[in-house]
């Protein structure tokens, strides 16, 4: 069987951009990853994907916010589950909100529901853009070279490509490990700094 992800670039090289555009608005950590991974094994130009993967979640997150500006107070299940999620950490989000959201940036499911309460609680669009970009800048430049750099450790040759998406697949999930973890720590951070006023 030959690589799923080469059978793809052959058959259109543009797909590949276009499906990593896409989905970094739903899925941002792991995929992210993953971007970085086949970046290191050809099939991504970094020239191209590292300033397209930034303005997919730059725009992706705009899109969230305006979600919750105009769909945040309407309870419907999906908002209503976004907003508990959140909610606990109102008083960052306004006050604090280039730290957290940053820090919901590696907890995982905490981001899209914090970006959305953001827009819910009617923080401003510049200062949402700014903690935004200031976000994207720290994730992209932690989880792309991670992601390259696990790609970088497994030298495939052309007669071992169909290997690509198991080396990949053993990559992905020691990176969900590590994302568990580290996940749960920055969750445990922002939880101890909502019990004590903001500065």
């Amino acid at each position: 069987m030959e690589s799923l992800f080469l059978y793809v670039f052959l058959i259109n090289p543009f797909l590949l951009y276009a499906l990593a555009a896409v989905g970094l608005v739903f899925e941002a950590n792991t995929l992210l990853f993953t971007i970085g991974f086949l970046t290191e094994q050809g099939l991504f130009e970094s020239s191209i994907i590292i300033p397209l993967a930034f303005l997919s979640t730059i725009v992706g997150n705009i899109l969230w916010y305006v979600y919750g500006v105009l769909w945040g107070n309407h309870w419907n299940p999906y908002s209503k589950v976004m907003a508990k999620l959140a909610s606990p950490f109102d008083s960052q989000i306004q006050h604090a909100t280039i730290s957290t959201v940053a820090l919901t940036k590696f907890v995982y499911g905490l981001n899209c529901a914090a970006i959305i309460r953001a827009g819910t609680l009617r923080v401003p669009f510049r200062r949402f853009l700014l903690a935004d970009i200031i976000t994207a800048v720290i994730w992209m430049g932690t989880i792309w070279p991670l992601g390259y750099f696990s790609g970088g450790l497994f030298a495939v040759t052309a007669s071992e490509l169909r290997y690509v998406e198991i080396i990949l697949l053993i990559a992905v999930l020691l990176f969900l490990l590590a994302k568990h973890y580290l996940s749960k720590f920055f969750k445990k951070k922002l939880s101890s700094s909502s019990s004590s006023p903001p500065a």
